[in-house]
């Protein structure tokens, strides 16, 4: 694939993507700032990651679309997106929780159908040869955060300038934007596949073919547990900072685009050339889960945010790169794909169920430490395992 078709492409998903932080920062803020409450925050991102994950595993008609036409299932569900997100814009008011919640799970299910699309587009890219395993995982990762943070900064602002109303217009002209993609189109058609990448041929013995199987579930709880440490983030830093007096949307915005900036920033290394960098960013995780939500000033709490950012997405990448290079048919990609979005989203339903319930009746700013913990056993201890082993396992393909 040509560099430049391949960087407006990304460039385009990426510009699509801003509505995906723009609509986290909207729901956790508000709902931050009308609950009050540990368990609210749990429920609502209970919700907002529920109903994706049943759609998942409820419509398989949806899915063979997804293998069959990942570019395609891009566009179309943002459409609807954009015009749900305009009717919220124009009538959606931010004492309307209900509501909030119902068209924030609306367009979170568009998100995820998109976001499984990549997943899927990628690891097609990658079996079909035209893109390698680490480019592939860095290009889905790069489209994802580039458009993540620009969100978070946005929608804070527009929060404490204007008000929800337009956060939803601006999410309704990100997902409309996902129309420009039609022009790139002919640029990551797929070739046709070989013997090998249909499966007919296969060189590997089944033990051989075994082993690989049980690395990629290995590899799936480890995005499981990735999942754990975002749904931490996202849980107790909204509900903290809305807590602390001194504090504001826009403020809880900055923080959660210096997270999105280190996210992006750790699409640009090569593990071939930095393979220890994945267990020092694990650390950085670890320092950052127990520091960000500490009153040591904005500056500072952007540095650990940053950190966090990095640290987890050199993880998730380097997963991710190690799950596409066992990946051999355009159908295993779809299948895994699948799973992997499955498992990220059914950990995001129930983690902040579980910290609400863990909290109920507590004062947020006094349990950060729960925070910080959850860091030391997953970015500690599970995900530096997850990769040493990952790294010591023979790719077969």
């Amino acid at each position: 694939m040509h560099k430049t078709s391949l960087a407006i492409f990304v460039t385009l998903l990426s510009l699509t993507m801003v509505g995906e932080g723009m609509i986290t920062v909207t729901l956790l803020w508000t709902s931050a700032s009308m609950g009050q409450s540990p368990i609210f925050i749990g429920v609502v991102l209970f919700i907002m990651n529920m109903v994706p994950f049943l759609a998942q595993i409820l419509f398989k008609p949806m899915r063979r679309a997804i293998e069959q036409h990942p570019l395609g299932m891009i566009i179309m569900p943002r459409m609807i997106g954009c015009v749900a997100a305009s009717l919220a814009g124009m009538t959606l008011d931010a004492s309307g929780l209900i509501t909030l919640i119902a068209v924030a799970a609306c367009l979170t299910f568009i998100s995820f159908i998109s976001q499984q699309c990549i997943e899927t587009l990628m690891g097609q890219l990658t079996v079909t040869g035209m893109l390698d395993a680490g480019t592939s995982a860095r290009l889905s990762q790069t489209a994802l955060q580039s458009g993540v943070f620009v969100g978070n900064a946005l929608a804070g602002i527009l929060i404490a300038k204007s008000g929800t109303g337009w956060v939803f217009f601006g999410i309704a002209v990100s997902f409309a934007s996902s129309l420009l993609l039609l022009f790139a189109a002919p640029w990551v058609r797929m070739g046709r596949e070989s013997p090998a990448q249909t499966g007919a041929g296969h060189a590997a013995m089944p033990a051989q073919r075994h082993m690989s199987e049980r690395t990629l579930w290995l590899l799936l709880a480890g995005m499981a547990l990735l999942a754990v440490q975002l749904s931490g983030f996202n849980f107790f830093v909204p509900l903290i900072f809305e807590s602390r007096s001194g504090t504001s949307a826009a403020d809880y915005g900055l923080v959660s685009a210096a997270a999105g900036v280190g996210a992006l920033l750790a699409t640009f290394v090569r593990f071939s050339l930095r393979g220890y960098i994945g267990h020092a960013a694990c650390g950085a995780v670890v320092i950052g889960d127990a520091l960000v939500t500490q009153p040591v000033g904005m500056v500072l709490t952007s540095v650990f945010a940053f950190a966090i950012g990095f640290g987890f997405n050199i993880s998730r990448i380097r997963i991710r790169q190690a799950i596409f290079e066992r990946l051999t048919t355009k159908q295993e990609s779809a299948l895994w794909g699948g799973r992997v979005t499955v498992a990220f989203r059914g950990v995001s339903a129930g983690a902040p169920m579980l910290f609400g319930l863990l909290l109920m009746g507590q004062v947020p700013v006094a349990q950060s430490w729960v925070f910080a913990a959850i860091g030391v056993l997953t970015m500690g201890v599970a995900i530096p395992a997850c990769l040493l082993f990952s790294t010591r396992t023979p790719v077969w393909r």
